[in-house]
């Protein structure tokens, strides 16, 4: 969670797989490093669990934050109801472990 002045920016989450199941920012949060922020800390606590990677999947939206991240496509776009809503995407820890 990220917080400022007692008020939550943003929270996040990630599975014990690896997987960030959760990267949500609010309004007041955005464009001030707070993605940025809890991504990285999912990541430390990741390589802490000894995994090779993070994997997650992104929103049209931000995807160019996550490429800028470091992540890359993991596989087609998933549709739901006929729109695209989820596009797979993975990143090596590499020389973290």
């Amino acid at each position: 969670m990220a917080e400022d002045d007692g008020r939550i920016l943003g929270v996040a989450a990630v599975q014990t797989s690896g997987r960030i199941s959760l990267n949500y920012v609010s309004p007041d949060g955005r464009f001030r490093g707070v993605s940025k922020a809890l991504v990285r800390d999912l990541e430390r606590q990741a390589r802490a669990l000894c995994l090779e990677a993070c994997v997650l999947e992104s929103t049209r939206t931000a995807l160019a934050f996550y490429r800028r991240m470091g992540y890359t496509g993991a596989g087609d776009p998933q549709p739901r109801f006929g729109v695209v809503v989820g596009y797979p995407m993975r990143k090596s820890l590499g020389a973290g472990l």
